[in-house]
Formats: structure tokens, C-alpha cells, sequence
């Protein structure tokens, strides 16, 4: 008998969210609400399921810093946590939100992948657009200035050069993957995190040469505090950022200022990467053969 079912985690600084069978549970510590518990509640030793309205089912979550995203299988985003910078994207409060609360400015504009930075969050729809909100110090959410969105806005440099298919928010900057396989990064440039090999911020979406001049087709990207990896249709992983305790897998602290092939796992095949926040490692899941007559 084949049973399935759809589990994701994601943590945040001090708790974690967890999706079994379409439903969120939550546990660990915020003062803020980002457990979406209720005010009344913040900590919790284990696991809670969160309310949700009637016949929600939730297919995706994401967790930062101090607050949470929550998108439905309708296309619906809800959010919680902190909302000091509007970062969830309800700009009649600046106060902190402890139950998820459905995103307004995107009524009728189906989602189907969030990620949540620090105080910022960036939502990509079905049709594969890009719309960000809430603090823009370093220009993370790609609208050319520095200026915060209390409301998602769409990143327009992205709707022009074509559909996205994932998002990736690291503390103050965002990656982005389009249908091409191009890699595109905006935001803080601290570290080299944003891959084009210089410090420097982007108010808008840059292209990282590096993938395009060789013809890298990435499928996936993952973006840390301070360093960022990469997944191409190969199954080959890129790396790049501070490598402080060796956190790039390179075998050195080196610092990368554009993405490197991660040679260690040259003979294997890489299916899913992920950095943690605030942690300096990286999480590779690779393929596994089983020859049998």
C-alpha cells in the first residue's frame, strides 16, 4: 500500500513552521506573533496547529526572522509576526499581527510561493510575476529606491524580462530564478551575496553573468544571511558569499564573490539545496540509485 502525504519546515530565528496534509503547525518562541498562535501565546514546547478559516488548505509557508507567510491551494496569502516595516503587507497597522491575516493587495492575484526575509517578504504568483512590501533599506525589494512598501508591489524589471519560478529572501536581499534558468539578484550587497562580484547594492534585478555566460540552467537557489547556493538542471551546486567556518563547502573560509562549483559533489547528483538563517552551513539532498535484478 502507497500512503502519501505533504509535509514542508521552515524556521524562523527562535521557532519553527511545519505543513503536514495541508494544515501549519508551529512551535518555538516570538513575542511578535510570528507562531500565529494568538497574543496570548508566545512560546510553545511543541507543536500547535494554527487556525486557519474554514476549508483553508495551505500549500506553502515560510518563516524569517519575526514573521510568517502562508499561501493557500486557492492562491490566497496569509501572514503574521511583525509588522513594524509593514513586511506582511497590511499597511492600516504597524503593530504586531498574531494570527494569520489574509494579504488584501493581493486579492484576485493568485500565489503560489512566498519567502519572508528580515522585515521584508517577497510573493511569486501563478502567472510568475514578483510583488514585494515592507523594509527597503537596501533596495531588496526591487523598485529601484530605498523606499519601504507598506503593500505588495510588482517588481516590473522582472515582469519584463520574463515568468520567475522561484523566489529565494535572505536577511536584505532576494534571489530569483526565471523559466530560462537565469538567476537574478537584488538587494543588500554584503558579502558578495549577490553574486556579481562586488559589495555593491542593486535597486534592481541584476542578472548574474556568471550562470549566463556559461550556460548554467538553474532550477533552484537558496539565500542565507550571508552566503547563497545555487542548483542547476544537472544536479551540479554553486556556492557563493562569506565561507566563515567553512560554510561554502569549498574546503576553506574563503569568501566566493561569484558563484563556485562545489567539487566535492562532483560524482553526485544534487536534488535540493538549502541554507539555514543564521547558521553557517549548507543542506544538500542528493540522488541515491538502487540496482537490483
Amino acid at each position: 500500500m502507497t500512503f502519501y502525504w505533504q509535509m514542508q519546515i521552515t524556521t524562523g530565528k527562535y521557532h519553527t513552521l511545519a505543513i503536514s496534509n495541508s494544515s501549519v503547525y508551529s512551535c518555538g518562541s516570538s513575542l511578535c506573533g510570528a507562531l500565529g498562535q494568538g497574543s496570548e501565546t508566545t512560546q510553545l514546547p511543541a507543536l500547535a496547529q494554527i487556525d486557519f478559516p474554514p476549508l483553508a488548505r495551505v500549500a506553502h509557508v515560510s518563516a524569517s526572522y519575526n514573521h510568517a507567510a502562508f499561501v493557500m491551494q486557492s492562491g490566497e496569502v496569509f501572514t503574521c509576526g511583525d509588522n513594524s516595516y509593514f513586511c506582511c503587507g497590511h499597511r492600516d497597522t504597524n503593530r504586531a499581527i498574531f494570527r494569520p491575516r489574509l494579504v488584501e493587495s493581493l486579492t484576485g492575484i493568485p500565489c503560489k510561493q512566498v519567502s519572508t526575509g528580515l522585515n521584508f517578504t517577497v510573493f511569486l504568483t501563478r502567472q510568475g510575476h514578483v510583488y514585494t512590501c515592507g523594509n527597503n533599506s537596501h533596495g531588496q525589494l526591487g523598485l529601484g529606491d530605498t523606499q519601504d512598501r507598506p503593500i505588495a508591489k510588482m517588481v516590473e524589471v522582472l515582469a519584463n524580462i520574463g515568468p520567475v519560478v522561484q523566489v529565494a529572501a535572505g536577511s536584505n536581499y532576494i534571489l530569483s530564478v526565471t523559466e530560462d534558468g537565469s538567476v537574478y539578484s537584488f538587494g543588500s550587497g554584503s558579502n558578495f551575496c549577490l553574486g556579481h562580484g562586488s559589495q555593491h547594492d542593486e535597486l534592481f534585478p541584476r542578472c548574474i553573468q556568471k550562470f549566463r555566460r556559461k550556460g548554467i540552467h538553474v532550477v533552484r537557489v537558496s539565500a542565507g544571511d550571508e552566503h547563497a547556493t545555487a542548483l542547476d538542471s544537472n544536479g551540479i551546486v554553486y556556492t557563493w558569499g562569506k565561507g566563515y567556518c567553512g560554510a561554502l563547502g569549498h574546503g576553506d573560509e574563503i569568501e566566493k564573490t561569484r558563484p563556485e562549483i562545489l567539487s566535492s559533489l562532483k560524482n553526485h547528483v544534487a536534488v535540493q539545496v538549502l541554507l539555514l538563517r543564521s547558521v553557517y552551513y549548507l543542506i544538500c539532498l542528493c540522488r541515491v540509485w538502487c540496482l537490483s535484478e
